[in-house]
């Protein structure tokens, strides 16, 4: 099926309970169970957390990620958006993680320098 395709050839590696996860993300969303999130599929989620925009924005919002301009997004193209926000929430969690070592080695160097240079300014 589509779900196991995206598995093995998609650019992010999903693990079988986040693909069922986003399965029933995917069906929630597609409100009228067509198998394509549409522009009333959309407003209705919209709405439903209380956001209103108009229908030419409903539509741009969808051409973002409706990759084979069918009108709608498919299962695949959900995946591949949700790939992308993995990846950086992958790269944000690592940046974050770089960051702190770097600022670590700074105050380290900083604080060797003074203890060598026999504590006296």
């Amino acid at each position: 099926d589509d779900q196991s395709y995206y598995y093995t050839q998609g650019r992010s590696n999903f693990t079988a309970s986040e693909l069922e996860l986003f399965g029933r993300e995917f069906q929630e969303l597609d409100g009228d169970g067509d198998g394509v999130i549409g522009v009333g599929d959309l407003r209705r989620v919209l709405e439903r957390v209380g956001l209103r925009v108009g229908e030419g924005e409903v539509e741009e919002v969808l051409g973002e990620v409706d990759l084979d301009r069918s009108g709608g997004v498919e299962f695949r193209e959900f995946l591949e958006v949700l790939a992308a926000v993995k990846e950086i929430r992958s790269r944000s969690r690592f940046a974050r993680i770089l960051a702190a070592y770097e600022d670590k080695e700074k105050r380290e160097k900083g604080r060797g320098g003074l203890e060598r240079s026999g504590g006296g300014v």
